[in-house]
């Protein structure tokens, strides 16, 4: 096993955890922490992997991209909340975001 992926793995996990737990310093350590996990990771990296790491790395990346579909989510629902709260407070919505 590549020696990147433990740190990657951990990484990963953490701020997985950060974002389902909404702990916003928690979740820009983790991001820090990933960031300097995957800092080496480049197409060359990929072209020395063997097959159990390519597979492994294809993985990872899938995490990674449904971690992100996550927290698109999470920022949709959060938009549409404060928007229904704006609405009930009577508040009109501008197109810049921002509140009357």
């Amino acid at each position: 096993m590549n020696p990147h992926f433990p740190a990657m793995e951990a990484a990963l996990e953490g701020l997985a955890t950060a974002i389902r737990t909404s702990d916003a310093p928690a979740i820009h350590a983790a991001s820090e922490a990933l960031a300097v996990a995957v800092s080496g990771i480049d197409g060359a990296f990929a072209d020395r992997l063997g097959r159990p790491d390519r597979d492994k790395l294809a993985d990872f990346i899938a995490r990674l991209q449904t971690l992100s579909m996550e927290v698109n989510l999470h920022s949709q629902w959060t938009r549409q909340r404060i928007d229904s709260l704006a609405d009930l407070r009577g508040q009109r919505h501008l197109k810049s975001g921002l509140y009357c």
